[in-house]
């Protein structure tokens, strides 16, 4: 008889988080017999470096234009990491895995899946992710009548073309903005798991 592998889950987190925003989930695929394989993106997690207007309370006027440490990491960069995890378990015997994306994952597992094709994805799954119709970013859909009520949009604090990331402020000392942004990406997370948060 043929003997039947576990399905790998390749978990890809979005913009202002890393791998261990998936620590929850984790140990529930496992205890299911799953392989998971959960990896920071480049620049992010443990190779994250915060622009210095992060460490200066009030914001000073560089918070809006100092550039991002990952304004050179495109969805290239992306797609080549996650490529590589997913060719790695398939070279140790994994079958075609279930590959993921939260929020703006969802950018880079299509981009990964058009990449590797069916035979080495079995499935995507799309958590709260952005799936942009080819030639159109994050930003042009946040900019349409259909977005028109997003919550995150009036959080960004600078223009991304000029710091070549969307930034918002996770340490606001304005109450307003704090609250807004819980309300946006939070409102049914526990404050203990809010207070983890990576953000670019």
């Amino acid at each position: 008889a043929e003997t039947v592998r576990p399905t790998t889950y390749v978990l890809v987190h979005g913009s202002w988080h890393a791998a261990w925003c998936f620590e929850p989930l984790r140990p529930l695929l496992e205890a299911a017999g799953h392989p998971v394989i959960a990896r920071d993106l480049p620049g992010r997690g443990l190779n994250a470096r915060f622009p210095s207007a992060y460490s200066v309370q009030p914001r000073p006027p560089a918070f809006a234009t100092e550039v991002s440490p990952v304004a050179s990491v495109v969805l290239r960069d992306c797609v080549d990491a996650v490529s590589a995890s997913i060719e790695s378990a398939i070279a140790q015997g994994s079958g075609p895995v279930v590959l993921l994306g939260h929020s703006s994952g969802g950018i880079t597992i299509q981009a990964v899946a058009e990449a590797l094709g069916p035979t080495k994805i079995k499935r995507l799954v799309y958590l709260a992710a952005w799936m942009p119709p080819n030639g159109k970013s994050v930003l042009d859909l946040l900019g349409s009548p259909e977005e028109a009520d997003n919550l995150a949009a009036p959080l960004i604090l600078a223009d991304p073309a000029a710091i070549g990331a969307l930034r918002i402020d996770p340490n606001s000392s304005n109450a307003t903005y704090a609250a807004n942004a819980r309300a946006a990406f939070y409102a049914d997370v526990p404050e203990a798991t809010v207070a983890q948060r990576i953000v670019r």
